[in-house]
């Protein structure tokens, strides 16, 4: 794990408002990244929050840098759910295949026949 440190953001503007708030809020925590996850990717979300709520005090910075935190994290989590449906595709339509029958029964409407005039197979009755 990554720790991300405020001097690794700091603009090239040190004047303005936005980019003290900026370097106020990452420098509450150093961020945790993962391997893989890029500062500037963090930076680049961190930024746009700040900029966007544009925090008037240590209470909002507080909160803006929740709002950081919690983005970056539903974006990671994202990545990872992306990354295994990826992973589990090929088994996944292994698994549905079999499910489907591949005749349709005498006096089915093709309208509810489904892909390729196929029907899903009725539950066995134990």
């Amino acid at each position: 794990m990554q720790n991300f440190r405020s001097t690794d953001l700091a603009p090239a503007d040190h004047l303005s408002p936005i980019s003290g708030a900026i370097n106020r809020v990452i420098a509450l925590a150093p961020a945790a990244l993962l391997p893989g996850e890029r500062q500037a990717d963090y930076a680049g979300v961190a930024v746009g929050i700040v900029k966007a709520a544009q925090p008037r005090d240590a209470i909002e910075e507080f909160l803006v840098r929740d709002v950081v935190e919690l983005t970056w994290e539903v974006l990671r989590l994202r990545r990872v759910k992306a990354g295994i449906l990826r992973a589990s595709m090929r088994w996944g339509v292994h698994d549905v295949r079999p499910a489907w029958a591949l005749t349709i029964p005498k006096g089915t409407s093709s309208e509810i026949a489904g892909p390729r005039g196929m029907m899903p197979r009725a539950p066995k009755s134990t």
